[in-house]
């Protein structure tokens, strides 16, 4: 069977970095960059709730896609001051 569940999940996160990259003063990040740390939250949060059911995997998905987008910034923070 084809998941497309974190793929499809990850995109929009990646839609919404990449909208608020394009505002004037906002520093600009690679499109790999913008769409690899998403991915892997969702993918991991799929994996992970998958066997306590399928419903349950929106909430990890968007939970763990979250947590991605923050350790991507933390880390361009840390790139671009340390």
């Amino acid at each position: 069977m084809l998941a497309v569940g974190p793929l499809v999940t990850a995109s929009g996160f990646a839609c919404g970095i990449a909208i608020f990259e394009l505002l004037p003063g906002t520093r600009k990040s690679k499109t790999r960059d913008i769409i690899l740390w998403p991915l892997a939250g969702c993918v991991i949060g799929a994996a992970v709730v998958f066997y306590f059911g399928p419903m349950l995997i929106v909430f990890a998905m968007f939970a763990l896609g979250t947590a991605g987008i923050l350790i991507k910034e933390i880390v361009s923070i840390k790139k671009q001051f340390g």
